[in-house]
């Protein structure tokens, strides 16, 4: 996955630089494009060859010699970008800049919207169930919802759902069907979002992402469109790699620990699970990729609800769906059955053997992987 575009950030003495410098390179010479950025005032942008830039330019030989050798590793690690590749999803940009120090961020969103595609259609189901395709154009409005934040702003302690529009023009105060629901919706409260700023919006197109106030009424993968009578398919679930208890510090922060797991389990940031045959605690199970998932939702839980929070991480490193009966279900020792907010079953293990043993002796059941 490797389209390389290098921001290539040479010390100097920036005062007595009165240049603003883009160097390019062919795609067929490295893979992607090496960049040097000299920050002035006058912003004048000229461009050089490689060999020109670091022969005029560059007076300290131990910077050019390391910049040369560091190109040289691009150029035999990297691949040629291939616009096609990128557009099938086989191949994914990499820049480097740096966000703290605003450097190459400007690059980077130049670059985003020329490679990013113009919206196209997209696979849905209509009432039928039959798989059918959205055209962004001729359709009218429809969306789903991909994420749900709540507190991003303290004074306001709301919940935001954010939908991608797929087709058609939405309008502020647009009344539409809640496929899941089955019953219209009037989305009166419409913004664009940009960190914990808002900004009211009035019109919106295929391929925005908008966020609209969520009063209790939408979960991730939720469709809304005027007709109703379709349904986009569900996004994809990574299968669990760790899992862990967690629980209060405090028992006296219980209830707001428990208001927190309820919003959490509603935007899906980690998998918030029940145990079906509950042992020895009530503490739910919290499952994801990996532990930066964990520590994010601890730190959310002393910002947002004042809980410190504790985790017990358990032996299970898989996970799979659950199909059929989940109380008749005869796990292995040392693997349990679990439920999300949906009430989805899923089946906790160990290693892939305990899975195949599970499945033998439970022969009316099915475990199913994730989808990624």
């Amino acid at each position: 996955f490797c389209i390389h575009i290098f921001i290539l950030f040479v010390r100097r003495n920036f005062e007595k630089c009165n240049q603003y410098i883009v160097v390019q390179e062919e795609f067929s010479k490295i893979p992607g494009n090496v960049f040097a950025y000299w920050i002035s005032k006058k912003a004048i942008e000229n461009t050089y060859s490689e060999n020109e830039y670091f022969n005029n330019i560059l007076d300290n030989k131990d910077i050019k010699d390391k910049t040369l050798e560091e190109i040289e590793l691009v150029k035999i690690a990297g691949e040629k970008f291939d616009t096609q590749k990128f557009l099938d999803g086989k191949i994914t940009p990499v820049f480097f800049g740096s966000a703290l120090t605003n450097f190459g961020v400007e690059f980077f969103f130049d670059f985003f919207t020329k490679l990013a595609p113009a919206p196209r259609a997209r696979s849905a189901y209509d009432k039928d169930n039959n798989e059918i395709l959205i055209d962004p154009i001729k359709e009218p409005f429809s969306g789903n919802v991909f994420k749900i934040q709540a507190n991003m702003d303290p004074k306001h302690r709301d919940s935001m759902a954010f939908l991608r529009i797929n087709s058609g023009r939405f309008e502020r105060d647009l009344v539409v069907k809640h496929s899941r629901l089955k019953k219209e919706i009037k989305l009166s409260r419409s913004h664009s979002m940009f960190g914990r700023d808002r900004t009211t919006l009035d019109y919106a197109y295929p391929g925005d992402i908008i966020g609209v106030v969520n009063p209790g009424v939408f979960s991730i993968g939720d469709t809304i469109s005027i007709n109703g009578n379709i349904t986009f398919k569900p996004m994809p679930k990574f299968p669990p790699e760790i899992v862990a208890r967690i629980r209060p510090k405090d028992a006296m922060k219980r209830k707001a620990f428990e208001k927190g797991i309820k919003q959490f389990m509603a935007e899906g940031a980690v998998l918030i699970l029940t145990e079906l045959h509950k042992s020895f605690s009530d503490d739910p199970l919290i499952a994801a990729v990996g532990i930066l998932q964990f520590e994010v939702l601890q730190s959310r839980f002393l910002n947002e609800y004042n809980v410190q929070t504790e985790l017990d991480t358990l032996q299970y490193r898989h996970g799979a769906w659950l199909k059929g009966d989940p109380h008749t279900f005869n796990p292995p020792t040392n693997s349990i059955i679990a439920y999300d907010i949906n009430e989805n079953y899923i089946y906790l293990y160990t290693d892939a053997w305990q899975k195949e043993y599970a499945q033998e002796k439970n022969p009316n059941h099915k475990l199913i992987d994730f989808e990624g």
